[in-house]
């Protein structure tokens, strides 16, 4: 999976930490495609909206049949304000707050 999402270029860029449990992973019928796109997004957004040069870090975990997979990046400049909004409107279908 770390090789499916890992591109070269954040598997050398020491601010893309990437960190799986357990640690390996068992084998996953998964879509690769799939995974990679929801993946490559929230990493995109992680980098657009988070502090510039700042750690964007991933964990995948899997259990009980689940598997969650988190992009976490540290509070851009913009992040007081994406706070006081609605969590509701912050996370609505095809809503775009830029």
């Amino acid at each position: 999976l770390e090789e499916l999402l890992g591109s070269r270029r954040t598997r050398r860029d020491p601010r893309f930490r990437f960190t799986t449990s357990p640690r390996p992973l068992p084998l996953l019928e998964l879509d690769p495609r799939l995974v990679f796109h929801i993946y490559r997004n929230a990493v995109s957004n992680a980098s657009k909206y988070g502090r510039p040069g700042g750690l964007i870090e991933t964990t995948v975990h899997h259990e009980d049949g689940t598997l969650a997979l988190s992009v976490i990046n540290e509070p851009g400049p913009d992040h007081e304000a994406l706070m006081a909004m609605d969590a509701a409107r912050v996370f609505a279908k095809g809503v775009r707050l830029h």
